[in-house]
């Protein structure tokens, strides 16, 4: 192997070594500063652009196949499928960085190009795939982790590649330690006095989230509705039971728990009369709902409301939503939302209506095959605010908590707290829950905004304002698993006061510094000169 090829394995091996053991489930988070520089200089190296492509394509596959592993729990073509289109995005980063730094830019470019890849993978195609970005390994912090309020998940990657870049141009004898230097000071004084800074929490509603530890096969089990239900009534007393002598002001049940289709306005009787939907008649209307639920909270004497994920389907047009519905101590609904952010080919067939029919016919087919279901739900109308005692939340649902500029919606709307429900059943005991609880802290910081998890399998938690990692009584664990186990979490929100904390930068201006190093990456990419040799 020439002198050339063995600094390039070199550079390889340290950029992957570095960037696998920064995510979970090593989770050693420094490590991401050296990934970057590594990464870069591969890619900078390359004799073309082709070549810088493919080498950081290549780190893209073995990168997204070990960090997303937990998909193919689900099922083996979706981890393969994410696996090849996310790689692409790095290898768009390698030629990037080839065609800037190959004429002679500084190492201090790093940050806008890396950016502004990460840019590009949390918007397109469709809703984008906000995974494994820079700043996610950097939420393991509590100290990093702070900047987020500033500029979001893209704002702490800016910062902590221009940490990587500031190092990589001293690295070459260039001018650039001292930005460096000077940066992760800024992150560790900003992390360190930023907390402090918020104003003393107020008392809250008690919340009380039902994680029934159902495995995906029997949550999908028709025939086990009856048996899901009775395990849902009696985790919720227990819930009752850990709250006293307090009842509860919310009691959560995760995403899509509800064991049968609910369909909106249809009463006994009135049946739409599809025989391939009468097989799955049963306690499913709005009536029953109610008197469940009431009857439920009559156990717990109080003004309380409920919180629940459902499948509903609307009469008449037949439109499926993953839903939640907020209904009150008589079971009646108080508010209705459905999720806006589906999940491509989990929940929804993208583009399928545009295909000619024999052609959509036939990825039906293989996707029932594979799935055992066609994904037909449709997306919500957009964020909605609900109310709990004259205190206005934010439900997200499962995948949406991976977006900041979403949740920053709700808190722009009034949001006092956030509420997550979700299932993750389909992932065991993976590191995809680490993944979402990293997300879960981000989503605090950048909102300065309780969030609160209730799921089926874990993690249930609640995440404070300051973004600390929930632990003890903020963590549902059962014999010291936080995962692919059934128990109850009880806990008292915290409210920032709304009039001296005011909105985060981040939440009044979302993800400027991912626009900002696009607008960038553009104007490096178009600036011309010679190659250097």
């Amino acid at each position: 192997m020439s002198r050339r090829g063995s600094r390039a394995g070199l550079q390889f091996a340290v950029g992957s070594a570095a960037m696998l053991a920064a995510f979970p489930p090593l989770g050693w988070w420094p490590l991401i500063v050296v990934g970057p520089m590594a990464l870069t200089a591969l890619a900078a190296e390359a004799p073309s652009g082709g070549r810088a492509f493919r080498r950081l394509w290549l780190f893209g596959l073995l990168f997204f196949a070990v960090t997303n592993a937990w998909l193919a729990e689900s099922h083996w073509i979706n981890w393969v499928l994410v696996g090849l289109a996310s790689s692409l995005y790095l290898g768009l980063y390698g030629w990037m960085a080839w065609r800037v730094l190959s004429r002679g830019a500084s190492p201090l470019v790093l940050p806008v190009l890396w950016t502004a890849h990460e840019m590009v993978r949390l918007c397109w195609p469709l809703n984008g795939y906000p995974w494994q970005f820079v700043g996610h390994a950097v939420a393991a912090s509590p100290v990093l982790v702070q900047a987020a309020d500033l500029g979001g998940v893209l704002g702490l990657s800016f910062l902590v590649t221009t940490v990587s870049g500031g190092l990589m141009a001293r690295l070459q004898g260039r001018r650039g330690g001292g930005l460096a230097i000077a940066t992760l000071a800024f992150l560790f004084v900003y992390g360190l006095v930023r907390p402090a800074m918020l104003p003393a929490p107020e008392p809250g509603p008690l919340l009380a989230a039902v994680q029934p530890g159902f495995e995906q096969k029997l949550k999908d089990n028709p025939l086990a509705s009856d048996a899901r239900l009775d395990a849902l009534l009696q985790g919720s007393v227990d819930a009752f039971r850990a709250a006293a002598p307090r009842p509860p002001d919310l009691l959560v049940w995760p995403e899509t728990i509800w064991p049968y289709l609910i369909r909106d306005g249809i009463r006994d009787g009135d049946r739409d009369g599809d025989p391939e939907r009468a097989a799955d008649d049963g306690p499913d209307d709005q009536d029953v709902v109610a008197l469940i639920v009431s009857r439920l909270l009559a156990l717990a004497p109080g003004r309380q409301h409920m919180l629940v994920g459902a499948l509903v389907e609307d009469r008449g047009s037949g439109r499926r939503a993953n839903a939640a519905l907020l209904l009150d101590e008589d079971g009646r609904r108080l508010a209705r939302y459905d999720k806006v952010e589906l999940v491509p080919g989990g929940e929804t067939l993208p583009w399928i209506g545009s295909l000619p029919e024999g052609l959509a016919a036939w990825l039906r087919r293989t996707v029932r095959d594979m799935a055992g279901y066609i994904p037909d739900l449709e997306p919500g109308p957009g964020p909605a605010l609900m109310e709990l005692e004259g205190r206005p939340f934010g439900v997200t649902i499962c995948y949406e908590n991976a977006y900041g500029d979403f949740c920053r919606r709700f808190v722009r709307q009034g949001a006092r707290f956030l509420v997550n429900i979700s299932n993750e059943g389909w992932f065991g005991s993976s590191t995809e829950f680490d993944h979402m609880e990293l997300q879960s802290v981000l989503r605090a910081v950048e909102t300065r905004r309780p969030l609160f998890r209730a799921t089926n399998t874990g993690i249930s938690c609640l995440v404070r304002p300051d973004g600390r990692r929930p632990e003890g009584a903020d963590r549902l664990e059962v014999d010291g698993k936080d995962r692919a186990v059934g128990g109850v979490l009880v806990a008292e929100v915290p409210l920032v006061p709304v009039a001296s904390a005011g909105l985060s930068p981040y939440v009044r201006w979302g993800d400027w510094p991912g626009w900002a190093a696009l607008l960038g990456a553009a104007l490096l990419l178009l600036r011309k000169g010679p190659r250097l040799s």
